[in-house]
Formats: C-alpha cells, structure tokens, sequence
C-alpha cells in the first residue's frame, strides 16, 4: 500500500476524503508523522537526520550556513520587529547577525565548480 493509502491510519484509504487530513476543529492535523513526499530509500540521509523531506533541506541548509559562515551578534544595529515591507522586492533592513565567510571567495567558488569525482 501507498504511504498516504494505510488503512491502519485511514479509514476507507481508496476514498477521496480531504476532509481526512483536518481536525475537529478544520485545521490541519499534527498528529500525522509522515508527508506524502520523503519516503522509501531517499527519505533521509543519515540516522539524525529526519525522515521526511522538509525536515531533511532545513538541517543541510542550515548545517551548511554553519560550515560557511561565522555568525556573530551585532548590538549596535537595532531590530524593527514591527517594520513592515510590502512590494516585490524587499528594502534592505537592519540585521543582528553578522556573517562572515569561513573561507575565501576564490576558494568556494573553486569547490563548487569541481566535479563531484574530483579531489
């Protein structure tokens, strides 16, 4: 059976019921462990990883902002959580993180434009 067709977790699994994935209340249930993506051998990555793949792209992109940059907390630029930017592009704000590259500019472009074969 199809991840999202088990009848252990819905009943009548061949109906179309979207009803199925809301509450009593109509909201989206959290009680689901599983995604209709992000299954079978490509679900994760290693065993820390989470299994699905929503989980799996925010733990690399983030692992990977932490392997590139140096992050440190700027004071001195005060944060507007009430600033509000409306249009297509976004106006530049102040920030409290300040990133700093690990490595140089030359050295990771170099890395990313190698073959995935090469050392």
């Amino acid at each position: 059976r199809a991840i999202s067709h088990d009848p252990d977790v819905f009943l009548d699994p061949d109906a179309f019921k979207p009803d199925r994935w809301l509450d009593t209340e109509g909201r989206m249930r959290d009680d689901l462990k599983f995604f209709v993506f992000g299954f079978g051998r490509r679900s994760f990555i290693c065993p820390y990883v989470p299994t699905n793949v929503w989980h799996s792209s925010v733990f690399i992109n983030a692992v990977f902002v932490l392997w590139a940059f140096w992050l440190r907390l700027v004071c001195t630029k005060p944060l507007d959580d009430a600033a509000f930017m409306d249009g297509i592009l976004s106006n530049e704000q102040s920030h409290m993180i300040d990133f700093q590259s690990r490595i140089l500019e030359a050295e990771l472009r170099c890395m990313m434009g190698r073959d995935v074969g090469e050392t």
